[in-house]
């Protein structure tokens, strides 16, 4: 899947910066990736916990956070929907801001299916 946000498109994972850490880090990619498969159902819970609290300072920060992690790991889809997200939080605007949300969600379904596949090979 990609993901399309205003007029570009990206991939669901940017292979070069993940093989770059993996040349980098080795086998200990994969506790990394572990950490983020954990994280991130917790991060989405709060961010809907914070949106439903109205609390955009919460989201834009936790949003912050999601979008920093998952672009160190070259889930550039993921990240750029948070950086949407981040922009809509900004503005104030819940409607949208629950819709990335629930983009988000559908998406890390796929990302996490990605590294699961990835550690079986």
């Amino acid at each position: 899947m990609s993901i399309q946000t205003s007029t570009e498109t990206y991939p669901l994972i940017d292979r070069e910066a993940l093989d770059s850490l993996f040349e980098m880090l080795g086998d200990d990619v994969f506790d990394i990736i572990d950490k983020f498969i954990v994280h991130v159902p917790v991060q989405l819970k709060s961010l809907s916990d914070a949106l439903q609290q109205g609390n955009f300072e919460s989201v834009k920060r936790i949003t912050h956070q999601l979008k920093s992690s998952s672009a160190s790991l070259g889930v550039i889809s993921f990240s750029m929907l948070c950086q949407t997200l981040e922009n809509e939080a900004v503005k104030g605007k819940e409607e949208q801001v629950t819709q990335y949300l629930e983009a988000m969600r559908s998406l890390f379904v796929e990302v996490r299916g990605y590294f699961l596949d990835l550690k079986r090979i």
